[in-house]
């Protein structure tokens, strides 16, 4: 197979929808080898922390590191033919860097796209910012697929740029709040015995965690609305997602429910067990930041020019903690 004749697309369609569009695409390039790299979920980039930095070093900002068996999964990609859409483990960066074009398709989902960016940046360095072809389809009908192919923007168009921006600004900010909480929070589960392995408590599993026990007991699913309703102080504009997206909010429960840092009383209802509240009780009171939704949405409207107040943002939050823990740990 001569991948140096090829037409590569970033996508986040289903199979279903490749399949519909298959011949679409087969008519619009034709004699070209199709390959489509799916950033989905199941394939998506993973953060990659460095577990030997010494202590003294924290609270550390740094850019986001992605772990490094992603380009084996991503090895495994998709090549549309007339016959069929097949899974092939072909050579993923030789077929990145020798493409004829690679371009967005699928739908302008800041999630979707930033994963588009990474994988560029990941395989393609210098190359990755060049200005790409984006198609969108909205309606998967012949005549909405035809009008995408050849309505197409690039990845100039303000509205691809804002999202791409706006996951970078949340891919920064979760990487290293991720980063310094292993970290801190991780000595404080270690000190209330919460020994459940590889959990560590995420930004929105920890407000969670405060807001269940200013609150009464509440059943799983009251606390998904909380979660998806989330109002903050109302200094900042309420997030889309509230605390957590659709895809995170039982996970964030389930999460919490698995460490022992909540649990469900003899009615079934969520409230935080022992273990929680001493865990909660060794985080300098600043950690609690009902706000923090709403700030992350203003720094991802605002990226790049917002990554020095996310800086300072971290920075302090964890320098508290570190004093804090010094009080109370030593």
């Amino acid at each position: 197979m001569d991948i140096n004749n090829s037409i590569v697309f970033i996508s986040d369609l289903t199979h279903y929808q490749l399949k519909m569009i298959q011949p679409h695409l087969l008519n619009r390039w034709p004699g070209f080898n199709i390959f489509v790299f799916r950033v989905i979920p199941k394939y998506r980039f993973v953060f990659n922390y460095d577990n030997n930095l010494h202590p003294a070093f924290f609270p550390c900002i740094k850019d986001p590191v992605y772990k490094p068996d992603i380009k084996k999964k991503y090895g495994m990609v998709l090549h549309i033919t007339n016959e069929s859409i097949k899974v092939k483990r072909y050579n993923a960066i030789a077929i990145l860097k020798n493409a004829n074009t690679i371009s967005y398709l699928g739908h302008l989902w800041y999630s979707s796209i930033i994963n588009y960016n990474i994988l560029l940046n990941e395989y393609l360095d210098v190359h990755a910012a060049n200005e790409r072809l984006v198609i969108v389809p909205e309606i998967f009908t012949d005549q909405g697929i035809e009008y995408a192919l050849y309505n197409s923007v690039t990845t100039k168009d303000p509205k691809f740029s804002k999202l791409q921006n706006a996951g970078m600004a949340k891919r920064f900010f979760d990487f290293n709040y991720n980063f310094n909480s292993l970290h801190f929070f991780n000595i404080c589960l270690r000190k209330t015995r919460v020994t459940k392995k590889d959990y560590s408590v995420s930004k929105y599993s920890l407000q969670l965690l405060y807001e269940l026990r200013e609150r009464r007991p509440m059943t799983a699913g009251k606390a998904i609305l909380m979660m998806q309703d989330w109002k903050g102080s109302g200094t900042y504009l309420p997030s889309i997602f509230g605390i957590g997206n659709p895809d995170s909010v039982d996970s964030i429960i389930c999460g919490l429910l698995d460490s022992g840092l909540l649990k469900k009383n003899k009615n079934e209802r969520l409230i935080v067990s022992k273990t929680g509240n001493s865990f909660l009780d060794m985080l300098d009171p600043g950690c609690r930041d009902i706000d923090l939704p709403g700030k992350l949405q203003v720094w991802q409207e605002n990226w790049p020019h917002s990554q020095q107040e996310i800086e300072i943002y971290i920075t302090n939050y964890f320098n508290n903690q570190k004093t804090f823990m010094q009080d109370i740990i030593d």
